[in-house]
């Protein structure tokens, strides 16, 4: 089963979904125009149903194996320094000196005046390895529309705007949830990073499908049938954007993982806009490019592409990685894959072995089984590496942190940096797709880590020492 089809029947616990046995289940309607929508193709990461409660020992990143570190020699529940995590005083995200982010050297980009960090923007003073001086949590995500319920919530930086993208996307009115859209897109706020504005909305007040069907799709079932599941969006110039999806076929009430796309993505004040030219550019047998995450690297003009094995190949939980000139993204030609075991770069694409492809296993995988889970690497301004922020058990996780020099590693081993559960133990057994959003500080001395808790985002805010 891929994992998507996992975590989209976990979900009947809350909400009936096609394809899912009933018990206990709440009263659910579509609304209008929605139709009946199940879990996107990228829900819930990548971590293939392995199975552990959050704290469990976890093979560590590069393939050490073991357990993850605590990055102060604490436990996993307290983050690194011995600090415990802490209830927030309702403070948002700030750069070092206590002002709101702006961009590298105190300027901002485009309209939305926000800027994703990346190399050469600032030097800043960290030392490895990360160690924490405080986690703070802060609550849930809040929407303009406080029925709203989501899952996932990555986030980009398109136009100077925040860019959250989620996967499943509910509306709860009293007893009655309505499934509104198998994955929706809406804003961030800069000077208010626990706040979302959603700006795609259909004429229901509904958040609209982010990524949307192509016209044969939806003359052959439309959002009935068919899902287009996206992670982050990723800006390589003014205005273009690029997100990746998976394809998914829920004809008959499973999911059927066609294979991965490219949809390009601009943004402005109103919210941003994906534009899907294709049916999709790799098959079912190739790894789920970009289900994990995606990353630009502005000195290379490269995107690297983290994609989840394909569990018909037996290969559920593990990662791989792909690389293209931000450019040429949808050309499916100018793509190079990653070979852990060479440590290379090659140009055949990894399949079955079908003309065309070669035959992929584990030993090419970046990130061997159950270590790593939905998230994208970004730049850390404040300790100048790409550092990765990210769970990777199943069914819930811890926060981890590994760093590198280069986006293809060597990744350091895995420090525990803060628990899910932050509240005494209120929280869930779903805990899943833990993300970074770093363009709330331009420093990166903090960072907004978030999390999903039974369709509930929430996060703390980690400030490094």
């Amino acid at each position: 089963m891929h994992f998507a089809s996992f975590c989209r029947c976990l979900l009947a616990s809350f909400v009936l979904l096609p394809g899912c046995s009933s018990g206990g289940t709440k009263n659910v309607t579509n609304p209008p125009a929605a139709g009946a929508s199940g879990m996107t193709a990228s829900d819930g990461g990548t971590s293939g149903g392995a199975s552990s409660s959050g704290g469990n020992s976890m093979s560590s990143i590069g393939g050490a194996g073991g357990t993850p570190t605590s990055s102060s020699g604490g436990s996993n529940s307290t983050s690194s320094g011995g600090s415990s995590v802490t209830d927030a005083g309702g403070s948002s995200a700030t750069d070092a000196g206590g002002s709101s982010a702006t961009g590298a050297g105190g300027t901002t980009m485009g309209t939305g005046g926000a800027v994703y960090p990346a190399p050469g923007q600032r030097k800043g003073s960290g030392v490895l390895p990360p160690a924490t001086t405080s986690v703070v949590f802060k609550g849930k995500l809040v929407y303009d529309n406080p029925k709203i319920l989501r899952d996932l919530g990555f986030t980009g930086v398109v136009n100077g705007q925040i860019v959250w993208t989620f996967g499943d996307t509910l509306v709860q009115d009293g007893s009655q949830t309505s499934f509104a859209a198998s994955d929706s897109s809406a804003l961030g706020d800069l000077s208010d990073p626990m706040k979302v504005h959603d700006k795609n909305l259909r004429s229901n007040g509904y958040p609209d499908e982010w990524i949307p069907l192509t016209d044969d799709e939806n003359a052959n079932g439309g959002l009935g049938r068919f899902a287009e599941g996206g992670t982050n969006v990723v800006e390589y110039a003014p205005n273009k954007g690029l997100v990746w999806f998976l394809k998914n076929d829920r004809g008959g009430g499973s999911d059927h993982i066609l294979g991965a796309g490219v949809a390009t993505v601009t943004a402005d004040a109103n919210g941003a806009k994906a534009t899907r030219a294709m049916d999709r550019m790799f098959e079912s047998d190739e790894p789920n490019w970009g289900d994990v995450g995606v990353t630009y690297d502005p000195t290379d003009k490269k995107v690297y592409v983290f994609g989840s094995g394909e569990p018909s190949m037996n290969l559920s939980g593990t990662v791989f990685l792909a690389r293209v000139p931000a450019a040429r993204a949808t050309d499916v030609t100018a793509y190079e894959y990653w070979d852990q075991s060479t440590k290379t770069w090659g140009t055949t694409r990894y399949g079955s072995g079908r003309t065309g492809t070669r035959t992929y296993t584990v030993d090419q995988a970046l990130f061997s089984f159950a270590a790593h889970g939905q998230s994208n690497a970004f730049w850390s301004n404040y300790y100048n590496v790409w550092m990765f922020v990210y769970g990777a058990s199943w069914p819930n996780s811890d926060i981890y942190v590994s760093t590198a020099s280069k986006l293809e590693g060597p990744w350091s081993d895995a420090l525990t940096i803060s628990t899910t559960c932050p509240q005494g133990g209120t929280c869930g057994n779903l805990r899943y797709c833990i993300a970074p959003h770093p363009e709330f500080d331009a420093s990166g001395k903090t960072l907004l880590v978030s999390w999903t808790d039974a369709n509930v985002i929430d996060a703390v805010e980690v400030t490094w020492k």
